[in-house]
């Protein structure tokens, strides 16, 4: 498989499952929530609306370095990502994320609490049990998994997309 073809999984993957766990790192430990990711496979990012009031955002001032995590447990399909986190404001990107989703969670578009959060990926991983090899479980260690992930490795530019 070559390295677009690994990429493509990726995306489709992270688009297919919308939710993920962001983890972030609070002082010495890590911290993790649930957000839904706005995927743009053309820019190479992945997009957040989150609440000014929380503490994720000082946590990414801190430190802008973040891991997320996909987990379709019926297909059997798991990602792991990480990359940088950055603030992104514009208006109009907020206005082109907004979803009848989002309302669930703000005021509306025009809510001055809400920020546009760009992640853009560094390396991540896919685990397809999909196309897992069947193998003997006798064939397999208890701590062995019977198959293994997909690195999948990006181009990461300095020129911020909005």
């Amino acid at each position: 498989m070559t390295d677009d073809d690994d990429r493509d999984r990726f995306w489709r993957a992270v688009t297919g499952i919308g939710t993920c766990m962001l983890v972030t790192k609070s002082g010495g430990t890590l911290h993790g929530r649930p957000m839904q990711a706005l995927p743009d496979p053309e820019t190479n990012t992945i997009w957040f609306l989150s609440d000014l009031a929380t503490h994720k955002e000082d946590e990414i001032r801190a430190d802008p370095s973040a891991c997320l995590t996909f987990a379709d447990t019926e297909e059997d399909v798991y990602v792991s990502v990480t990359g940088e986190m950055e603030f992104v404001d514009d208006r109009d990107k907020l206005a082109e994320l907004w979803s009848p989703e989002a309302e669930d969670y703000f005021e509306g578009p025009d809510d001055p609490n809400i920020v546009v959060l760009k992640f853009t990926p560094s390396i991540g991983g896919i685990w397809d049990g999909s196309e897992m090899e069947v193998v003997d479980e006798e064939d397999v260690d208890d701590n062995e998994t019977p198959y293994e992930g997909t690195t999948v490795t990006f181009t990461v530019t300095s020129e911020t997309s909005s």
